[in-house]
């Protein structure tokens, strides 16, 4: 991840890391961002789509730093209870503030 990151050409990187502050990697970012959820719904769409039950998406997410947690610990942050379109738009906005941020530095 790190060789990647340094040979990145890009005006910046995301890296996806489910358990960014849970293992302290927040510490090689200059911005974090959270894309969050209800509980209730993030349940519901992992069982949909791992095929999986719903107490095993509890366990997972139980082991997890809290919701609060994640939301005070980031820079952005991405309400991800609506369709995919809204999610579009609001993906398009943080792009161009990126964008913006990576040509300040």
């Amino acid at each position: 991840m790190l060789t990647q990151l340094q040979n990145a050409t890009s005006a910046y990187a995301i890296l996806v890391v489910p358990l960014l502050f849970e293992n302290g990697l927040d510490r090689l970012v200059n911005c974090t961002l959270v894309v969050d959820i209800s509980p209730e719904l993030q349940i519901k769409r992992t069982t949909e789509r791992d095929a999986v039950d719903a107490q095993q998406v509890r366990n997972i997410i139980a082991s997890q730093a809290s919701r609060d947690e994640k939301l005070s610990k980031a820079d952005d942050v991405i309400d991800n209870q609506g369709d995919i379109s809204a999610l579009r738009d609001k993906v398009a906005a943080l792009h161009n503030k990126y964008i913006k941020l990576a040509a300040q530095t």
